[in-house]
């Protein structure tokens, strides 16, 4: 970009879920050249094209040719692409660019996004205009109701109940997570508790310079009694009990408290969470 601003037209941040959930503010590392859906070249652009193309963005062509090139075209013993099909035709076009995702939140301001394993349900908004790494989960949502029910006990407790997990990790497939998951009706009157527990989870991972893992490793500590710890516990009984009310539930106890979760490692069971009976009671209903 500074040998030829140009070049910021097809360079992209690029959001992997390490960054995520160890960055303070899940601000991306590395970067990605993108020339989207372009054609390589002007001569071989379709009759009447006028938009751009890789041929424009030399630096950036440079290094595709160098370093993409030689993978995407390589051949098994018998000639033949060992990698699937359009990857060693298009050899220059980033290979996941998921046009319906990017066409859909095309008009954001930003979008939610959880790593597709983890340790912990962690959910936070991040600018449009990354690129996002696969398979990681990429939500058109923008509100602060969406996130307090996304990151409230009870779509914690839903999602550890329907996933699978690598090692001892969550892996957060949208399809059996997401997609399954009955929101509330009334999810708008949870706008301001979302945006509180948001900025002061944020406030905190910035001020220890933390990410996600370590900030929800101190909240699920019973001897980290360090008061911003003990206030975002206090924000997460909060927001969980207005998502329960939301829901229209009433006389429900949650009890909060560090328990011991049976389907957690057996090393790493204490959570701060609710108590067994209101898990099971909070899946029933």
């Amino acid at each position: 970009i500074k040998s030829n601003p140009k070049n910021k037209d097809v360079l992209f941040k690029y959001l992997r879920g390490e960054d995520f959930t160890s960055s303070p503010n899940q601000t991306p590392l590395y970067w990605v050249i993108n020339f989207f859906d372009w054609p390589l070249a002007r001569e071989d652009a379709p009759e009447n094209y006028k938009g751009p193309v890789a041929q424009d963005y030399p630096d950036c062509r440079k290094i595709i040719d160098d370093l993409v090139r030689p993978e995407r075209t390589r051949v098994d013993s018998k000639g033949q692409y060992v990698l699937r099909k359009p990857l060693p035709q298009k050899w220059w076009i980033y290979s996941d660019k998921r046009p319906a995702l990017y066409k859909a939140i095309h008009d954001n301001k930003r979008v939610m996004f959880h790593s597709f394993t983890g340790k912990y349900v962690a959910f936070a908004f991040v600018p449009v205009g990354y690129v996002y790494a696969g398979p990681h989960n990429v939500f058109s949502l923008e509100s602060y109701s969406d996130f307090a029910v996304l990151q409230s006990i009870l779509h914690q407790i839903w999602a550890w109940k329907y996933c699978s997990t690598l090692e001892t990790r969550l892996r957060y497939a949208n399809r059996n997570l997401f997609e399954t998951f009955p929101f509330p009706r009334n999810a708008e009157i949870l706008e301001s508790i979302g945006e509180a527990y948001y900025e002061e989870r944020q406030a905190i991972m910035l001020s220890r310079q933390e990410g996600m893992t370590d900030t929800y490793n101190r909240l699920n500590d019973p001897g980290d009694l360090s008061p911003d710890i003990r206030r975002l516990r206090e924000m997460q009984k909060e927001m969980d009990i207005a998502v329960v009310a939301a829901y229209g539930w009433i006389g429900v106890e949650l009890e909060h408290g560090f328990h011991s979760v049976a389907y957690l490692p057996e090393n790493d069971r204490v959570r701060f969470t609710i108590s067994e009976s209101a898990r099971m009671e909070m899946l029933r209903r």
